[in-house]
């Protein structure tokens, strides 16, 4: 199916170049039309890339395909200007009277394509065919599934049953051309019945309830955080692995640097005069393995109170607060792509309550993340000032969340997810907290 799209696309994108060639001549040339996408074909296999990130080659869980007006126009952006830099310095090669405008008309009318046919396609087959899902048996894991998956349209619990049985076996051998997957509790995957082999046969996806949560979801059930076998299997971190990220954050932080110097030196200029406020704010937080690290930032609140800068919000709103975080990076305090670092009071007090908590710092902490972009964190200093019974529940229930979504990075860090997160943080810098899911 990606492979597919992918050909699609590139029949789009000629058919883009060709007619945005003609609204920018007015005529039909096809010799100009042919330079043009020779100029421009760089900057298709840069689109295949941003769209990748954000989802566009997904069709396996459609729910979560946010094919939004929104997300298209932020990839024409990035490309935009990702092209420019990549293509303009050779464009003296080519004959081309104005590439930059013939850029932006191109990329407009070849993700404006890409949306189009995307919601078509999803619209067919949301009404033409759904995801129908065996559950067998019976745990918190699998109930979680049964409830969230019921909220979308496209899926359907074709059959829920807590044992199996001859009746139940049948009855799924004898639709096995209808479902799309079976999902088993791992009690019941690990028992040695004959049919399992019976399911494999037919050519059934069978998976366990923990494979399955943890693509739906894009984080790990509650269970796996006291299975000491999956921790084992997926929460450990390779040498190789951790150098050849080191050399990413230490080199990328070094290119940022002049930019962010520069950013930096007008927000703290600014904070100074207008503020009067000490501009750098210093917290103290917890990093990798369990190491106490001071983490700098552009004061956004007034010293002492709960109220927000003249300029806090906005510098809050597109996490500008964020910059001389640059600095930490350099003295390997933080990593550009990690867990959040907390606070140690609040580090002190989930290791306590949520098992094997400190697993989230078993690499290093991250200016940006996966729970970050998926999950609005819980307010630790809110609970502090009123620490009820309902208020500790909320708490402890929002920070598993966010573990969960922490321990799935760890399993699944590599360089291609930590860019991915790298690109949405962009995309996240202009949606408000409210918006993330709760």
């Amino acid at each position: 199916m990606r492979i597919l799209f992918i050909i699609f696309d590139f029949i789009s994108f000629i058919a883009a170049v060709f007619l945005g060639s003609f609204i920018r001549t007015g005529q039909y040339d096809y010799l100009y039309a042919i330079t043009n996408l020779a100029v421009l074909t760089p900057s298709f296999f840069l689109s295949i890339f941003l769209l990748w990130l954000f989802s566009f080659y997904e069709f396996d869980f459609i729910h979560k395909k946010l094919f939004k007006y929104q997300n298209i126009i932020l990839i024409f952006i990035l490309n935009s200007f990702l092209s420019a830099g990549l293509i303009y310095f050779t464009s003296t090669l080519f004959k081309t009277a104005t590439p930059k405008t013939n850029l932006f008309i191109i990329l407009a009318l070849y993700f404006l394509i890409v949306y189009i046919t995307r919601n078509i396609f999803i619209g067919i087959k949301l009404k033409l065919k759904k995801i129908n899902v065996v559950i067998l048996g019976k745990n918190h894991t699998l109930d979680t599934i049964v409830e969230e998956v019921s909220k979308y349209s496209n899926y359907n619990i074709f059959l829920n049953s807590e044992i199996v049985d001859t009746k139940i076996t049948k009855t799924i051998l004898k639709n096995f051309r209808k479902i799309s997957f079976v999902v088993v509790s791992s009690e019941l995957l690990f028992s040695k019945k004959k049919w399992q082999q019976d399911f494999l046969l037919k050519g059934l996806a069978v998976i366990s309830e923990m494979t399955f949560f943890e693509d739906l979801f894009c984080r790990v059930p509650k269970i796996a955080f006291g299975d000491t076998l999956w921790l084992l299997k997926y929460i450990s971190v390779r040498n190789t692995g951790r150098s050849i990220k080191r050399f990413v954050d230490i080199f990328f932080s070094l290119l940022l640097f002049p930019f962010c110097f520069i950013a930096g030196l007008i927000i703290y200029l600014a904070i100074l005069i207008f503020d009067r406020q000490n501009p750098i704010f210093v917290q103290v937080r917890v990093g990798v393995n369990g190491k106490i690290i001071a983490l700098y930032k552009f004061r956004t609140m007034i010293a002492g109170t709960e109220k927000s800068t003249k300029f806090g919000k906005v510098l809050r709103r597109f996490r500008l607060d964020e910059i001389p975080q640059i600095l930490n990076i350099l003295m390997g305090d933080t990593s550009f792509v990690g867990p959040r670092p907390i606070w140690s009071k609040e580090y002190r007090y989930l290791n306590k309550y949520i098992h094997n908590h400190k697993l989230r710092n078993i690499v290093r902490p991250g200016i940006t993340g996966w729970a970050q972009l998926n999950y609005s964190a819980p307010n630790f200093s809110k609970f502090i000032e009123n620490p009820n019974e309902q208020n500790e529940a909320n708490f402890l229930r929002a920070s598993e969340k966010r573990f969960a979504y922490d321990l799935w990075y760890i399993k699944n860090q590599s360089l291609s997810l930590d860019l991915e997160i790298f690109f949405r943080t962009i995309k996240r810098m202009f949606i408000s907290d409210k918006k993330i899911t709760k």
